[in-house]
């Protein structure tokens, strides 16, 4: 690939900054990049990870995983399309995975193909409950699989973080803890952004001292030295939810035939300005409105809008927006007009005036005081703050007092000086100040014991599980659920063959809003209850506002409303249209008989070819990965397994199997979990060694339902003695199950018949060499030499072989 300058100049078309080419030639990434806005810094992250991992020298020791995780989902798309357009310059388009992960229809291609190099492109709420293992909108058995990915082998890019409230300690903590309990591979983390300093990113196990900054300024250059002055707009007041008419014309008088961007602090009030100025611009000029509660179809075309105004800076366009252009996105505006905001949001909301210096003048960028009653959703001593230092602000050294009294402060790049928050001079520029930690701490900080209780996915007795949206935003601020419309049957009720909604249809809406929205409609909500999948004719639950967690999904009647593809989320909208589904695949494959022996050779083949492409595992590691592979479905030739599968055909019961076409039904014992029965008959003819087992956890753990624990709902079983079972299997000893003879891969060999002794389920030790499958679960958690990372990790590698080789038998 030649060097890293020639790399960068074929993606971009423009030349490295030497910060680019640092960062991509040190043998470490750097804990903090410091940027101004508009330097590159997500071109220089990316690139430099792809670049390393296409050189020969720095390739093993350069992650497997680039994990780019924003703040807000309106910026992932806008990263996901540079990233694509760098990839096919550079010809690697189908040599590089790109994930997204932002709700919706999650992109889970890349956790099958653990061992391919992968750009992941994500929100903090996606990509932080993942890590934590809650992932939200996924399954519980799924979130070990992407919990084990994304903690091993994996650079963590963290951008715009002045944004990230709780997830801001969470993520530090994050990489504290997996430096101390220990991953497979290189797992970092890098913070970026224009505001940032050592002081933000200290917690409790992370101090100032662990932190390695790199920053970059490029003097003389044009962004740099882009003019654009300040000024306040006298007379306006937002009132709650909306601006007075009055105020709207003034708001609207600001604009001068060239693209405008309005930034307002809430979404309803976005919404209801974009109303009132589309009404006084008329059909003269185009008034877009950008905020985070779209769909990504109507998010799409919006982004479109968005990336034309670099083409034709002088068209006419105003943009009414919340936060969520204020980071990341590409956009220049010759005119400003924003709301107060904290000094780093004003910050990056200056760096979207004038962005390149394409106006040499007259850019100008306008100021709204909210009041001191009106501060939602940002802290009121922020707020006083900001305030404070714009007023202080002294006018630029080309400017004079205007005809209204008011002096015009420069707030371009190229003012200097540099202090921290507080204690800046009046001269100092907004992108050369060094902000300092927040006066007041976290409410929420991850702890280890936090993070060993989050490893185990099983749910408490009520059913629920350990909730994390603490840890990924702030306790008092909304977190979300993924809502999605469909037009439903007659009987208002959505059946078991509904398809799964898909990413173009889901809109992601505040709980809060969402509960109150719930519990004034009139018609009812849905929740797919995926624990019961598997015994439920319909697991479509008809949900109350008490039953909303964040991270969930919910289904919605078209007749229901909440949404308008103008407007986006809005609980007053009483209609809403549904999103054209794709065609429906004809080519399918429909279930095929695969037999046990046949399944397992497949897997096992599967599993040599993951960790073939994967030198960070020693052999120890590698074998463990193939010995779980090869045994995983021994418990399939359990006669309970056989007989719902091959049902009534008597052909068909001389062979063991592992699928056929009758696999979707429902087993004559409930609850019955094969891979128990694997794991148990394996340990029952292996040294209970601690490489014995990891490999029986990893069998039991290879659909992510029995994990740490055993235990399902009590149920009754007729030819048991004392008409108890667990898992399907009997619990009285005298009277225990047993699994036959059972074929290995398809050489020949054999596993030989094994009895399931459900007493390892019983808490404590059974004997001294025989500790209950809990024990012996968390032994392997807590164990120094495997941790809760490396562990996770390998059920991904397991379970990504069984995912492809049923995949290619057509299960």
């Amino acid at each position: 690939m030649g060097d890293f300058g020639t790399f960068f100049h074929k993606a971009v078309g423009k030349d490295a900054y030497a910060y680019q080419k640092e960062l991509a030639t040190r043998t470490e990434p750097p804990t903090i990049l410091k940027v101004p806005t508009g330097c590159g810094k997500t071109a220089a992250a990316v690139l430099a990870w792809l670049w390393r991992r296409r050189q020969a020298s720095t390739r093993d020791d350069t992650p497997r995983r680039l994990v780019y995780c924003l703040p807000m989902r309106t910026l992932v798309d806008q990263v996901k399309d540079s990233v694509d357009k760098w990839l096919d310059k550079l010809g690697l388009r189908g040599e590089v995975a790109v994930g997204v992960l932002m709700g919706g229809d999650v992109d889970r291609d890349w956790s099958r193909r653990p061992e391919q190099d992968a750009i992941l492109i994500g929100t903090q709420d996606m990509l932080l409950s993942r890590a934590l293992n809650r992932g939200y909108g996924l399954s519980p058995p799924a979130w070990p699989v992407e919990f084990g990915l994304l903690n091993n082998d994996s650079l963590w890019v963290v951008d715009e973080v002045q944004l990230m409230d709780n997830g801001l300690p969470t993520s530090i903590q994050l990489e504290s803890l997996r430096r101390k309990i220990g991953t497979y591979g290189m797992c970092r983390t890098m913070w970026m952004s224009a505001t940032v300093s050592k002081s933000n990113l200290t917690t409790a196990d992370f101090v100032e001292g662990d932190h390695v900054l790199l920053s970059h300024t490029k003097p003389n250059s044009k962004v740099t030295a882009a003019k654009k002055t300040l000024m306040m707009l006298d007379g306006v007041e937002a009132k709650g939810e909306y601006y007075s008419i009055s105020d709207a014309r003034k708001i609207f008088g600001c604009y001068r035939g060239k693209p405008t961007l309005i930034i307002v602090n809430r979404v309803s009030r976005a919404q209801s300005l974009y109303q009132s100025i589309q009404k006084l611009a008329g059909d003269k000029t185009r008034v877009v409105l950008v905020h985070s509660r779209f769909r990504p179809s109507e998010r799409r075309e919006i982004n479109r809008t968005l990336s034309g105004i670099a083409d034709d800076p002088d068209q006419g366009i105003i943009i009414v927006s919340t936060q969520a252009v204020e980071a990341g996105v590409d956009i220049s505006s010759h005119t400003m007009i924003t709301e107060l905001a904290p000094i780093t949001s004003m910050v990056q909301r200056f760096g979207r005036c004038n962005r390149r210096g394409e106006y040499e003048q007259d850019a100008q960028i306008f100021w709204i005081d909210t009041g001191k009653s009106d501060t939602t959703p940002y802290d009121d001593d922020a707020m006083k703050e900001s305030r404070e230092w714009l007023l202080q602000l002294p006018p630029a050294p080309d400017q004079h007092t205007t005809q209204k009294g008011h002096d015009q402060p420069s707030v371009g790049p190229s003012t200097t000086g540099s202090a921290k928050r507080g204690t800046q001079p009046r001269s100092a520029s907004p992108d050369d100040l060094e902000y300092a930690a927040p006066s007041k701490l976290h409410d929420t900080v991850l702890r280890r014991s936090d993070l060993m209780a989050l490893f185990d996915t099983s749910p408490d007795l009520s059913g629920s599980y350990l909730d994390v949206s603490r840890f990924v935003r702030h306790g008092s601020a909304e977190t979300d659920v993924l809502v999605y419309w469909r037009e439903l049957p007659k009987n208002g009720k959505p059946n078991k063959t509904m398809a799964k909604h898909t990413h173009d249809e889901v809109c992601i809406v505040p709980i809060g809003a969402f509960k109150k929205f719930v519990s004034q409609s009139k018609s009812v909500v849905w929740h797919y209850e995926h624990a019961g999948e598997e015994y439920s004719e319909n697991p479509w639950v008809q949900i109350t506002p008490a039953d909303i967690r964040p991270g969930q999904v919910f289904l919605v009647g078209t007749d229901s409303g909440g949404y308008s593809d103008e407007l986006g989320w809005n609980p007053n909208v009483n209609t809403t249209r549904e999103v054209a589904l794709p065609e429906k695949q004809t080519t399918a494959k429909k279930g095929a008989w695969v037999s046990l022996a046949d399944h397992s050779a497949h897997v096992h083949a599967e599993a040599k070819k993951i960790v073939g492409y994967i030198p960070l595992l020693v052999d120890q590691d590698k074998n463990v990965v193939l010995d779980a592979a090869l045994h995983h479905d021994l418990g399939k030739s359990h006669p309970v397994f056989q007989n719902t599968l091959v049902g009534g055909c008597e052909v068909r019961k001389s062979t063991l199997w592992a699928k056929s076409p009758n696999r979707g039904r429902t087993h004559e014992r409930k609850n019955f979990r094969h891979e128990v029965a694997s794991a148990l008959a394996y340990l029952e003819h292996k040294d209970t060694n601690r490489e014995s087992r990891l490999v029986a956890y990893l069998i039991a753990s290879h659909h992510g339902k029995v994990r740490l624990s055993m235990r399902s709902p009590v149920s009754r079983l007729a030819d048991a003695p004392d008409g108890r079972y667990l898992l399907g299997f009997k619990t009285d000893p005298r009277n225990p199950d047993t699994i036959p003879e059972s074929p290995l891969g398809n050489d020949g060999a054999h596993f030989p018949s094994a009895t399931i002794r459900m007493s390892v389920a019983s808490i404590g030790l059974q004997d001294k060499a025989h500790p209950s499958w809990l024990s012996m679960s968390i032994g392997l958690r807590d164990d120094e030499k495997i941790g809760p990372f490396r562990l996770a990790y390998l059920e991904a590698l397991v379970r990504a072989a069984d995912v492809r080789a049923s995949a290619d038998e057509g299960g």
